[in-house]
């Protein structure tokens, strides 16, 4: 059939209704491109005969694809290409006949991502590393090398020697799952899926911080309990014996140049407020920017606001509560990312008329170098 004319196009599409099982994967496809691209105009409800000949053009090359994987160059021909990353919820889902869950199109990832940079600082600031399997070996430097001159020409160059060590990075299962009633997403009058997809988002980025700076050991050692992190104690047992040289001395703690390269702070919300609030002897606000806003700088370096880290009411004796680092140093390692799935067919379905959401990720938390940070601690 030629293509000419939106009428042309609503002709084929209806006879296609029929095969939707059989090309299930491409229509999915489909429906995100026209749902959400330009071919939606608000005249002519959408169908216009200049946009009706590019949507045919698609539709015929997918639908020489049934049940199968499309080919790379016709997704690029039509901006139909995915991302790894799994969706969240309250964007355009597309099955993934591998794994029946689900993946976003590349045009609504921003949106998702979004919602986790909103909730984690962290997030952007660690190395990202894509595990290929469960366990991952990992380098870490010990000695390195260094370029010696050549004083005459055919000289024999000298021999550098590097030595390093290694870490594993292993994946785990993280997961959450709730259930609702299908009556509830068929009112769906609040937009259910943006506040799931806000609530998901908002989990993964409390437990990727979590894990990072306040894990114990099940399975990550945060850099607030690991042993090996450089340490500086307060005079006193609590947040308020806080005082600006603390943070100096902390600072110091890494002692080169190479050390506190991209380094940033990490504190609670709290924690930076009683900072904003220290003066000195005359009444001078120590840190005049913070009040005003005009800066997120604390000594010269970023500072990383988390609410997993400890806040000023926990307040304690022999409380680790900033942290001070490069936070590229921390290893995040990507096995199977954030993925949502619906699982309607229980027997509480059928009793209860109920559904379940299931979120899960498979990733690692290493700190490869735990002396290449340093942290705050009250005295004991």
């Amino acid at each position: 059939m030629d293509f000419k004319t939106a009428a042309d196009v609503k002709a084929f599409a209806d006879e296609t209704e029929n095969r939707l099982n059989e090309i299930e994967l491409n229509l999915d496809g489909i429906k995100s491109k026209v749902k959400n691209s330009s071919f939606i105009q608000p005249e002519n409800n959408g169908w216009t005969d200049d946009k009706a000949a590019q949507f045919g053009e698609m539709f015929k090359d997918l639908a020489r694809y049934p049940g199968q994987d499309i080919p790379q160059e016709i997704m690029e021909k039509h901006s139909l290409g995915f991302v790894t990353e799994k969706a969240a919820l309250g964007t355009s889902l597309t099955a993934d006949a591998a794994t029946g869950s689900y993946v976003t199109a590349v045009g609504y990832w921003p949106d998702i991502s979004a919602v986790i940079n909103e909730d984690s600082m962290l997030y952007g600031k660690v190395n990202k590393i894509n595990m290929t399997t469960r366990t991952m070996i990992v380098p870490t430097k010990a000695d390195g090398v260094e370029f010696s001159y050549v004083s005459t020409d055919g000289d024999a160059l000298t021999e550098s020697d590097p030595t390093f060590g290694t870490k594993t990075m292993t994946a785990y299962v993280y997961a959450l799952w709730f259930p609702m009633t299908e009556s509830l997403l068929e009112d769906d009058n609040v937009n259910l899926g943006n506040y799931f997809r806000k609530i998901i988002g908002e989990a993964f980025a409390a437990k990727f911080d979590a894990e990072f700076l306040t894990g114990t050991g099940a399975p990550t050692t945060g850099l607030m309990a690991d042993t090996s992190v450089n340490v500086h104690t307060l005079s006193g047992s609590g947040i308020d014996d806080l005082e600006v040289a603390d943070l100096i001395s902390c600072m110091t703690l890494l002692d080169t140049r190479a050390k506190r390269k991209r380094c940033s702070w990490v504190m609670h919300t709290t924690i930076m407020d009683h900072l904003r609030g220290l003066q000195d002897a005359n009444g001078q606000f120590y840190f005049p920017d913070l009040r005003s806003g005009m800066t997120n700088k604390l000594l010269g370096y970023d500072v990383v606001l988390s609410d997993q880290m400890p806040a000023y009411s926990d307040s304690a004796a022999d409380l680790d509560f900033i942290g001070f680092g490069d936070m590229s140093e921390l290893y995040y390692g990507d096995r199977v990312p954030l993925e949502v799935k619906m699982l309607p067919g229980t027997a509480r379905n059928v009793d209860y008329d109920q559904v379940f959401l299931k979120a899960r990720f498979r990733a690692s938390f290493l700190i490869p170098q735990p002396g290449s940070f340093a942290r705050i601690t009250t005295a004991a």
